[in-house]
């Protein structure tokens, strides 16, 4: 389970690093760039790792509440509950719905992202040795496809982190062409390569 967390951890660490060093224009990538906006792909990380954080807390037998509906976020921002996808997270909305959100200033949607990441961590921290083998029951598992363990649940956040990753890439390639010769998390190579977007298929 360690290195499952650690290799979250990194993933989340270069999320965090791309996303703050994109410019405002970048953000407003909906009139430029064809699909959903960058935005939508940032929040879209942050909605899995918070609904992440309540299914972990299940195994400790510690409920708790999503940061999106304590804070009352969706209203807040102006989102349209039932037009949100699956549990609210995105998936299943198609391009035109989430480039019509009232998409909020992009260092509330970068603090999110934070909360709902270091959230997530406090409850792996929490865990015990033999917890992350319990299985879910909730229906917000049905959000890391279906019924499985806090170990299966993070390696597809993982996985699906690093997707939506290649597809902030591909939106913002002028930041690429920019930083790719003198940044080197962005020259990392292995697992966390940045897809085309012919090869980088989100799961929404």
């Amino acid at each position: 389970m360690q290195a499952i967390h650690d290799q979250y951890r990194e993933t989340q660490s270069l999320v965090v690093h791309v996303v703050e060093g994109l410019s405002p224009a970048q953000w407003d990538s909906r009139s430029s760039a064809p699909g959903a906006p960058l935005a939508f792909h940032v929040w879209h990380i942050a909605r899995e790792a918070d609904i992440l954080h309540v299914l972990i807390h299940e195994a400790t037998q510690q409920p708790c509440q999503q940061i999106w509906d304590r804070h009352g976020m969706g209203a807040r921002w102006g989102f349209p509950g039932e037009s949100l996808g699956l549990l609210q997270s995105g998936i299943g909305m198609d391009d035109v719905g989430a480039a019509l959100l009232p998409w909020p200033d992009h260092n509330e949607i970068i603090a999110y992202l934070r909360q709902s990441f270091d959230a997530v961590n406090q409850a792996v921290a929490e865990l015990r040795a033999d917890q992350p083998q319990v299985v879910f029951t909730q229906h917000a598992s049905a959000v890391f496809g279906g019924a499985g363990t806090v170990e299966r649940a993070m390696m597809r956040a993982i996985a699906n982190g690093n997707r939506h990753l290649g597809i902030i890439g591909w939106i913002s390639t002028s930041l690429y062409a920019d930083r790719y010769n003198q940044d080197p998390v962005i020259m990392m190579d292995g697992n966390h390569q940045y897809a085309s977007a012919s090869s980088a298929v989100a799961d929404k």
